[in-house]
């Protein structure tokens, strides 16, 4: 069974899935992957938030700017730094008058808080744990593993399974489930897929390991997950 046997089911309301992996993008301060999915996220079409285009506009971006803000302290930026960088950018966004300026605005903006995203995790992580995270949000749907990452990112496995450890406080695979059992609440929320497709979905061995881990960082089941969301 191939993955795109999902394909018509899982892509509802999509822009929120694009969206949370934009986030976790920009927490890892990878520039080339947040610019290709805010580039998705723009081709679809936006919300009217006013009758007035260009403020329509404004506030969409607006909107992004605090989604960008949310995902660098995630990163471990201070609330404060921030959120001072947000109040920059919102003025910079009502300066312009020009709807095209404000949409080219807003993946410089998108750089900006990479910068500041990848100056805490320089100070934070090494290289080689950089290189590992990105690559694990990058590929987040495939199978992972410390062997998988170690060969694409060129790292022998003892040294890299030494470093993430020491410098993030948990392990490769554990930081790989914690991000596989992220981006999968957005299946449980939005589709109707059962929890074995989304376990498939996200290459888990099998539905009681994906159950397991899942549990072990929500405090409940899948099942338990998508019934109390949908209360």
């Amino acid at each position: 069974m191939e993955n795109y046997e999902f394909e018509n089911e899982y892509l509802i309301q999509s822009s929120y899935l694009l969206e949370l992996q934009l986030v976790n993008a920009i927490e890892v301060g990878d520039l080339t992957l947040a610019n290709s999915l805010l580039e998705e996220i723009n081709k679809k079409p936006k919300a009217k938030l006013s009758e007035d285009e260009l403020r329509s506009i404004k506030n969409s971006v607006i909107c992004s700017c605090c989604l960008f803000c949310r995902a660098i302290i995630k990163a471990g930026v201070k609330d404060e730094i921030a959120f001072k960088l947000s109040d920059i950018m919102i003025l910079e966004i009502e300066k312009i008058n020009n709807k095209e300026e404000v949409l080219q605005f807003e993946f410089k903006m998108l750089e900006r808080y990479i910068k500041k995203s990848r100056e805490k995790l320089v100070s934070s992580y090494s290289n080689v744990t950089i290189k590992a995270m990105q690559y694990i949000n990058k590929n987040v749907k495939e199978k992972l593993s410390l062997d998988i990452i170690c060969k694409n990112i060129f790292i022998s496995p003892p040294y890299l399974s030494s470093a993430f450890k020491k410098e993030t406080g948990t392990t490769i695979t554990k930081y790989i489930n914690k991000i596989k059992a992220l981006e999968s609440t957005f299946y449980l929320k939005h589709t109707n897929l059962e929890i074995g497709e989304i376990c498939y979905l996200y290459n888990f061995c099998n539905e009681s390991y994906y159950t397991n881990v899942f549990k072990s960082i929500y405090d409940m089941t899948p099942s338990n997950y998508r019934d109390f969301r949908e209360d």
